[in-house]
């Protein structure tokens, strides 16, 4: 998730004498940093020097996730990932892991915070094991526009200040505190503005993603929403929970499982199969109204991709990915990357439940 692990050596050799790091604060936008490698070029370490350009929430590439991350300049190259950035004084202030890369883009490397890093083993000494960065389980809708504003029945401004927050647009079956409809005024006292964020604590003048608020907490911690609702405002405790993806980004480093049933092949939906077919342009067939492999439920795989999340142990959207060639099968050739929904009147949960 947010691609870091907890690594060891079994000899106690190893470790004698071993030096150990100290971590830093976060650092400040224009601080110098460097980064410390082994990237391509050369086999010696290698150290690159830039300044922090920006910190704020980022798509991390592993699981696409949306955690907090710094922007450097500082080249970060393959080869770099896992290495640390260190300030003026050698302090640790986060970790290499990833760069943008395009024929438009310059020096833009992103580093996980010391902070994300410390959340990563608090979450392990609590739990016994990595549990997650929680969620309240809800999606938001920026009311940046005066109009939405008024239609969701913020007060515009006059004397006072014009209200301000976000919109609900969705909300967990679990999570029955909150209502599609409501608008999010504030979490623990903070205000939220109308483009998502919250001031960034320690950091007067910045603002981040209020989603970073959450991601500070822990499983099972609880949060104080002030909600408008029907022209009142409510303080609602909300309890967090670390939220798993319907459709996963990977299985854990191991290989997608299938099952084959009469020369069907059956797998669970995940992104990366869903880029397969956008590779095969399956995509654009699908949006052009072009009737071939999977096109008429690529929106539909998309859509529980991009929105949905687990509700129940082991569930899955379970997909036949291919016609292996029988006379079992005779004409089924063309049912390849369709979802299976129900088997004998059955609905299938997951290919577990399948086999």
């Amino acid at each position: 998730e947010c691609d870091l692990a907890v690594l060891t050596v079994l000899e106690d050799e190893f470790w004698k004498g071993m030096p150990s790091v100290e971590f830093g604060q976060m650092p400040a936008l224009d601080d110098d940093v460097k980064v410390i490698g082994y990237p391509v070029g050369g086999d010696t370490m290698s150290i690159t020097a830039g300044v922090v350009s920006r910190v704020e929430m980022q798509t991390y590439a592993q699981a696409a996730a949306d955690l907090l991350a710094i922007q450097i300049d500082a080249a970060i190259n393959p080869g770099n990932s896992g290495g640390p950035v260190v300030d003026d004084a050698n302090r640790v202030v986060g970790i290499a892991f990833q760069s943008l890369v395009d024929a438009d883009v310059e020096n833009c490397g992103y580093v996980i915070p010391a902070e994300i890093l410390g959340h990563l083993l608090e979450d392990i000494e609590r739990h016994g094991r990595y549990t997650g960065f929680p969620s309240i389980g809800v999606n938001f809708q920026g009311l940046e526009s005066p109009w939405l504003r008024r239609h969701a029945g913020l007060k515009p401004s006059a004397e006072d200040e014009e209200e301000l927050g976000i919109l609900v647009t969705q909300a967990l079956p679990s999570v029955k505190q909150v209502q599609v409809g409501d608008v999010l005024l504030a979490v623990d006292g903070l205000p939220v503005s109308s483009d998502g964020t919250i001031p960034f604590s320690n950091r007067p003048g910045e603002r981040v993603s209020v989603r970073h608020h959450f991601c500070q907490k822990f499983k099972g911690d609880s949060v104080v929403l002030d909600l408008r609702r029907d022209g009142q405002t409510h303080q609602i405790p909300v309890e967090l929970s670390v939220l798993k993806p319907l459709v996963p980004y990977h299985f854990a480093g191991d290989a997608s499982p299938y099952l084959i049933v009469g020369g069907l092949v059956f797998s669970p939906l995940s992104v990366p199969y869903l880029q397969d077919l956008e590779d095969d342009g399956v995509g654009e067939d699908a949006a052009d109204g072009i009737h071939g492999r999977g096109s008429g439920h690529y929106g539909y795989m998309l859509e529980k991709a991009t929105f949905d999340t687990v509700q129940e142990d082991y569930e899955e959207v379970v997909v036949m990915t291919q016609v292996l060639a029988h006379e079992s099968n005779v004409g089924y050739l063309g049912l390849e990357a369709v979802v299976l929904e129900t088997l004998n009147g059955v609905k299938v949960r997951s290919l577990q439940h399948l086999a």
